[in-house]
Order: C-alpha cells, then structure tokens, then sequence
C-alpha cells in the first residue's frame, strides 16, 4: 500500500501544488488512524493528537468531515461489540472521539461563517451527467490517470478488479468496513453533496475517498498474492507494482503535469523590449506571472516585462496595446473569453502547450490588428502598419522549450510565415 500511494499519480500531483490536499490527505490519514489506536489504548496523548488532527483537518478543507463516517463506523461497530472487553473499549473511545470532534467544531467557528457564505453561492459550471463512462474517467484519473479525461486502461481496469477483491476481503472484519465505508463515502458521497449543490466535479474533491481506495487496492493484491500460494507470487507483485507506478508517473510527467515553468521560459524568449505581455484572465496571470516574474509578481512593477490580465475587456486591451507596436498574448485556463479568442486566432500562433491547460502564445501586430478592424471588429481599435517592424523578424522557438508533449509550433514555419505566405502585399508587421 505504501508503493501505491507514493507512486500514485495523483497523490504526487497534490503533493507539488500549493493546494490544500496534501494537508488533507494527511489529516484524514491520521485522524484514521488515531481513532483506531484510541480503541486500543485510551490515553491523552492520543486524545490531543486526535483532537489537533480534527482541527487542522477542517481547516484544510470542507471536505475533511467526511472522514467521520469511516471512523465513527468503526467505533459504533467497536462500541457494539459482542466482546465485553471491546465493548467498553469502544464506548470509551466513542466518547473521547465525540468530545475531540466537538471541540474541533468550536474551534473552526471562526470560520464557519465563511464557509456558510460560500454554501450561499451558485456554482459557475453545473453539476456533471455521471454515467458509467463518467465512473470510467473517474476511476482512471484516481488511480493511474496521467489526466483528467483519460480513458480507462487496461491497468486502471486490473485495478479495479483488485479493489473489488478488497472490498470483498474487508467486509469480514470491523477496520475493514470502516474503509470500506470511507472508499464509498469520500467519493460517491462528495459526489452526491456536489450533485445537491449543482457544482461542477473535479478528482481532488474525492480526495477523502482516495485515501481508502488505495488501501483496498493494497488488500486486494495481499489476497491474490495469498491465492496463489508462491513463494516468489509477492515479490512479483511489487515489481509489478513498482513498474505499474512508474509507468503511471512518466505519463503524468509527460501528459499531466503543467509546464508553466517552459511557458514563461517561452514567453521570455519571444518577448521584445517594450512589448506588453497580455493574459486571458486571472487563472492565467497567476500562473504564468509565478515563474516569469516572481512570487511576488503581483507588486512587482514589471518594467521590463509588464504583465497585463485583459479579462476580455477589449478596451483595456486597446488602451494597453500601442497602435504600432506587437505584444505577447497567452491563453490559458479558465474562464474562456470568445470575443478575444475569436480575434486572436488571426494572430500568428508563436507557441501552443496543450496539457498546461492549452496555453496558446499569439503575436500580436499591427497588421492583423489593422485587418480586424476592416473586417468590423471596432473594439480592438486601429494598427498603424509600417512604422515598426516588430513582427518582421520571425521569432523561432528553440528546441529546448518544447514541452514533453511535444506541442509547442515554431513560429517560422506555422506561425508567423504560414500568415506571410497569405499576404504578400503587406509589410512591416
């Protein structure tokens, strides 16, 4: 179980992003995991850790409270045990386990105002059609997915089997119901309460239950491995195993992985003295200001390469953009802006980097911007053609800012010249 989780696609996705689910997954681990020792032995020490764990958990996300129904399963079960001993155990552990949930609650009121702001908020996206396809997407992603949308795999459908055989061996014992339960609940549940919300779904909200798929995938592969009955039957399986997980983290590196860090090496590369540097929205400014100018970007004064997030305001952009000169145009992420998008694929494509959310590097000149104009498109204001010959000279990418996808164009021959070769009575763009 420890290769598969360290060696999970999707655990070394959250692990590098500055997002709160490593912070979850590990409250959740330990909140598991401190309420089973409570069973066992009661003391304080493990009371304290239980409570910190609760506190710190809702905090690191609103979906940490889920946990609660693997654990109180578990105590429930313990509590009713026919064993007398286990019994009073249980009960004990019930109490304490009660007392640290209710304390952690008070201490997160502070916040509970917030998150009560939030539930008063309509979601943009909608809530997803799930279907059987959805669930394959899903489970692929979960499991060994590069990506979100990735189909099932052969790998991903052996997986599943593995985890179907968990499921079967955990429902014999207490431990294993309660991970069971924590499997269905932290995914099938977050689902459910995002469905009742009408809020668009993502992977990282069935974090919860991802902690417990992972181990039931685990003991599943311990089951078969003792099917088999061969000395040299688990040895195997963690070589396949390790293999499996390696193959999965290459993919992610290759396919899932964002590359905003060759982005911006891009964008430098291409960028002229005194051209501005436009984003779609705010999604993209974010990223890309990170790694071309700095975490502190945002109060940064950027004047050799002023960032500028258009947020489809074609004025701003105008205002922004000067009449004669070119500027960098990068497209990326969320919300999608179709005024500016559908302007912008008359520009020269300098760049594209499809798996760092299709982050696309147009050139915008005065030529184009000329022709728009004619063409109606009187927001984006008049080119003044011939004065500067910004884009004249055609910006070549080099080999070693392409992305491991593979996608990025060379401007010479797909970009800028491709545009050229359509117009060969104008000049100075």
């Amino acid at each position: 179980m420890g290769i598969l989780t360290a060696l999970s696609p999707l655990g070394i996705r959250y692990s590098q992003e500055l997002r709160p689910y490593p912070y979850l997954i590990f409250f959740v681990v330990l909140t598991f995991f401190t309420v089973d020792r409570l069973i066992e032995d009661l003391r304080w020490r493990s009371w304290f850790v239980l409570l910190t764990a609760a506190t710190g958990g809702l905090y690191s996300h609103y979906f940490y409270f889920l946990v609660a129904l693997p654990s109180g399963i578990l105590l429930v079960e313990r509590s009713l045990s026919r064993d007398v001993l286990m019994r009073a155990r249980g009960r004990r552990a019930l109490g304490a386990a009660a007392a640290a949930g209710a304390l952690a609650l008070v201490a997160f009121l502070p916040w509970l105002g917030r998150l009560l702001n939030l539930g008063s908020h309509s979601s943009t996206g909608g809530a997803p059609i799930w279907d059987f396809a959805a669930a394959g997407l899903r489970w692929q992603f979960l499991t060994v997915g590069a990506r979100e949308g990735e189909p099932l795999t052969l790998l991903g459908a052996l997986l599943l089997v593995l985890f179907a055989v968990g499921a079967g061996v955990a429902m014999t014992s207490a431990r294993g119901r309660a991970v069971l339960v924590g499997a269905i609940g932290g995914t099938v549940g977050a689902e459910f309460m995002l469905h009742l919300g009408h809020h668009w779904s993502n992977a990282r909200y069935d974090t919860v239950g991802w902690v417990f798929v992972v181990v039931l995938i685990g003991i599943g592969l311990a089951k078969c491995c003792v099917f088999v009955n061969r000395r040299w039957a688990f040895p195997l399986a963690v070589g396949l195993s390790l293999l499996a997980g390696a193959v999965a983290v290459a993919a992610y590196d290759q396919r899932g992985r964002q590359h905003w860090d060759l982005v911006a090496k891009a964008v430098r590369h291409l960028h002229r003295p005194g051209e501005p540097v436009f984003t779609e929205n705010e999604w993209t400014y974010a990223s890309l200001g990170y790694y071309l100018v700095g975490p502190d970007f945002q109060s940064r004064s950027q004047v050799d390469l002023p960032l500028v997030a258009v947020n489809g305001d074609l004025t701003r952009l105008r205002a922004l953009w000067p009449a004669d000169g070119c500027a960098i145009f990068v497209t990326a992420g969320v919300p999608h802006f179709d005024v500016i998008r559908r302007g912008l694929h008359e520009f020269p494509l300098l760049a594209s980097y499809p798996y760092t959310d299709e982050a696309d590097i147009f050139l915008l000149t005065p030529v184009v911007r000329q022709k728009m104009l004619e063409a109606g498109m009187r927001e984006i204001g008049p080119g003044v053609v011939g004065t500067n010959s910004c884009g004249s000279d055609l910006r070549v990418l080099p080999y070693s800012l392409r992305g491991p996808d593979g996608g990025v164009l060379e401007a010479a021959r797909r970009g800028l010249h491709d545009w050229y070769s359509r117009t060969p009575a104008v000049s100075g763009y």
